[in-house]
């Protein structure tokens, strides 16, 4: 069945466009192919991935070339000989001439296309004006200079002969399937020979995919300005046209000019040297491809240069400077979007940050972050405008390091923090880290409010493919739910609930003063009910280096503000006076709930009250949400909570709040309420707790806490010292909050494995 809407008043008022009466051509061309039954013919779409494997692979074992290079020849062929499909090149620059030539000649063959074709491809595709890169710079068939490499004249003719008889079982390139353009690049950046070198440049399809799926594309806007600012070859920007029918339309021309509303770029460092402009010529390239159908339906010369100037070159810069992007500073409050995956480095950095200083842009750098990956991320906070959002990809140092807890803080005061996407380690070729998603929103520029609302974690362990050299496909992928999850969360985050294992939905205090390693917030049970098992990340003996300085710094700053405070404290004489927990709380409020009241109740009745179990840690609703007023169950306020099964846990809660049947609400009696302070009593608790024994050997009763004697700070006329108390329980909240710290770089620095790496 063929559909085909069409206004025949524009004919007879002679307003058809161009491209209108190409489309009008090709509808009676489609109907002149009907086959039997008087059904259409299917048009040939190819997927034409098993002749790039075996063009890949005969240049890479005719060479012995690193697997990049042989990859930026696969790409000029196939443009060679998709242009020649679409009669875009003709006599004598097109394939089938080259390819005749060389049955007999295959030396003048190659001269021909040497001289002669790529000489017709740059003058199609004109250099850019500002950085020199146009679509294609092989250097196996040719050298630096363009010429022909006569060294390679057999593999050379090899290659035609392979497109030859692909076109021969298959057709040719006219219509190019989407997961060919999709998967291209990809394919080889599997090879492990090429892992370190061109990895670092690529982002695995999947997790490409699932972060474009978490934009929702089709809802961007058409004038909407975008930037990869560390881009690699396009895959963010290219996924994003592909998946958003809205954006990749205004590359369509009208009357052949293209004039799109939407502003697109990506910035790639380079210099003068070829191999650094590589990578934007290959992005250029790779948009080419990804643009076959623009192309196949408007195949003359002249469009082709339209697009290199309105798309190729205009979305694609090289910025041949030490700083790169970094020292682009003129789209500062700029995009509406930007995803990124910017390169990890903290080796050299001193250097950057020093010319940084140089050029006079520290102030657009104030965090000092250890990193190239920080100094990345304030990059991306200054070009977002207000309410712009970011998707960053972040390895997992940056995450905890005390040497970024400035930048971490400069996040949380500049922008909304929407989500954070644990990633398993090795999700990248060319590294073993543990990295993950971190989605943003730039707050208003006079915003200096704490965040309010939640933010969204998802644990993904597997991405759909194996995370070794070979990168086979497997069924396994959380990346598609964790991006359906955030979209339904991002449509009322005040009012989401998941009952999804994989998701938990935080309160934003859970990053302030600590690490954003989120993953850690899944315990060992939930891990084993989820089949994770931990692995073993690698770090550099550089970043080793770094841990330890971090961990020496943290120490070493605590020891001078624990003196500090302790001289304070010796100076103020505090006195103390010793109460019983019956003296000042009114145990006949502390009765919980009932055994009845379950996880599965409460997942049957979800709402916007927290429940707390027994747990050691202050932030975590562990039994969920559920409904406010439900019959049968108890809610408290603004008060402590004390866990009865021996797991040593008093904490201040505030808000309104439900509690499971191991844990009783604490009140203070109404004549203590303005003289106590209950963060102070929630520390001393538990310290007195450790001094009685208690544990899940040794239980308390109600009895027995009752009698429980704790000293509290007096004025010299004997009442509460409310202030004294204030200043105490800081005290311990800053310790505690060092003590964390610690332990977690512990943890952190136990769970990796150190490679040393040769120095240059």
């Amino acid at each position: 069945e063929l559909r085909f809407v069409f206004d025949s008043a524009k004919i007879a008022d002679k307003k058809l466009t161009d491209e209108e009466k190409q489309e009008l051509c090709r509808l009676f061309d489609r109907l002149n192919h009907i086959g039997k039954n008087n059904q259409l013919e299917k048009i040939q779409i190819l997927n034409p991935k098993n002749l790039a494997d075996r063009v890949w692979q005969k240049i890479w074992i005719s060479t012995g070339k690193e697997p990049e290079k042989c990859l930026y020849n696969v790409v000029e062929m196939f443009i060679f000989k998709f242009l020649s499909d679409l009669k875009v090149l003709e006599y004598p620059f097109d394939f089938y001439t080259i390819y005749e030539l060389s049955k007999n000649n295959s030396e003048a063959a190659l001269k021909t296309y040497a001289q002669s074709v790529r000489k017709e491809i740059k003058e199609m595709f004109p250099k850019s004006i500002l950085d020199g890169t146009t679509v294609i710079n092989g250097t196996i068939f040719v050298n630096e200079t363009g010429e022909p490499n006569l060294a390679q004249v057999g593999l050379f003719k090899q290659v035609l002969e392979e497109f030859h008889k692909y076109e021969k079982n298959f057709g040719s390139f006219n219509k190019i399937d989407k997961q060919f353009k999709t998967r291209l690049y990809e394919s080889f950046l599997r090879e492990s020979a090429g892992v370190s070198a061109m990895g670092q440049y690529f982002t695995p399809r999947n997790v490409v995919n699932s972060i474009i799926n978490m934009i929702n594309p089709e809802y961007l806007k058409e004038d909407i300005k975008i930037c990869d600012p560390f881009c690699g070859v396009g895959g963010f920007l290219l996924e994003l046209l592909n998946s958003s029918e809205n954006l990749k339309k205004q590359f369509r021309p009208r009357n052949g000019i293209i004039d799109p509303k939407v502003e697109i770029l990506g910035f790639d460092k380079g210099s003068d040297e070829k191999e650094d402009e590589r990578t934007i010529i290959l992005a250029k390239a790779n948009m080419l491809i990804y643009f076959s159908d623009i192309l196949s339906n408007n195949n003359t010369s002249v469009f082709m240069k339209e697009l290199s100037e309105k798309a190729f070159n205009k979305v694609f810069k090289l910025v041949k400077t030490n700083l790169g992007t970094l020292g682009v500073d003129q789209y500062r409050n700029y995009f509406d979007l930007i995803i990124t995956n910017p390169p990890y480095v903290t080796s050299g950095v001193s250097s950057i940050k020093q010319e940084i200083k140089d050029k006079g842009l520290e102030f657009l750098y104030p965090s000092n972050g250890n990193g190239l990956e920080g100094l990345a991320v304030e990059w991306i906070i200054n070009a977002l405008k207000p309410k712009g959002k970011a998707f960053i990809v972040l390895p997992d140092g940056i995450m905890s390091r005390q040497g970024d807890k400035r930048l971490r803080n400069r996040i949380l005061d500049t922008c909304i923090i929407d989500a954070i996407i644990s990633l398993p380690s090795r999700t990248f070729f060319a590294t073993p880290k543990k990295t993950y998603i971190v989605a943003l929103t730039k707050k208003e520029d006079d915003d200096k409010k704490q965040q309010q609302r939640p933010f969204f974690t998802y644990l993904v362990s597997e991405i759909g493919e194996t995370r070794d050299a070979k990168r086979f496909e497997t069924p396994a992928n959380d990346l598609p739910k964790m991006s359906e999850e955030f979209r339904y969360f991002m449509s009322n985050p005040e009012k989401y609930k998941s009952d999804n294992l994989r998701c938990k939905i935080h309160d934003i205090q859970r990053l302030k003063d600590q690490h954003w390693l989120i993953d850690r917030d899944w315990s060992y049970d939930e891990k084993k009910e989820l089949n994770i098992h931990e692995d073993i990340t690698v770090i550099d003996d550089r970043e080793f280096f770094n841990l330890l300085s971090d961990m020496g710094d943290l120490m070493v700053n605590f020891a001078k503000e624990f003196k500090s405070s302790m001289t304070v404290e010796a100076d103020q004489n505090v006195q103390y006076k010793s109460v019983e927990l019956k003296e000042i709380f009114d145990f006949s409020k502390s009765v919980s709930n009932t055994s009845k009241f379950t996880k599965s109740l409460i997942n049957q009745n979800q709402g916007d009250i927290p429940v707390y179990g027994a747990t050691q840690f202050h932030g975590k609703p562990t039994y969920g949400y559920v409904q406010d007023n439900l019959e049968g169950v108890k809610y408290f306020e603004n008060c402590l909570t004390w866990n009865i099964d021996g797991s040593l846990g008093c904490f201040y809660r505030e808000g309104r709040f439900s509690l499971s049947e191991k844990v009783i609400p604490l009140y203070l009696k109404q004549e203590f309420i303005d003289d106590l302070d209950l963060s102070f009593l929630s520390y001393i608790l538990i310290q007195k707790a450790n001094e009685y024994g208690f544990s899940r050997d040794f239980k308390p009763n109600q009895t027995q806490l009752k009698e429980v004697c704790i000293d509290i700070p007096i004025k010299q006329d004997g009442s509460f010292d409310l202030q004294a108390q204030k200043r105490i329980a800081k005290k311990y909240q800053n310790i505690e909050s060092k003590r964390f710290e610690i332990i977690n770089m512990t943890k952190y620095l136990i769970d990796k494995q150190v490679r040393v790496e040769p120095y240059q």
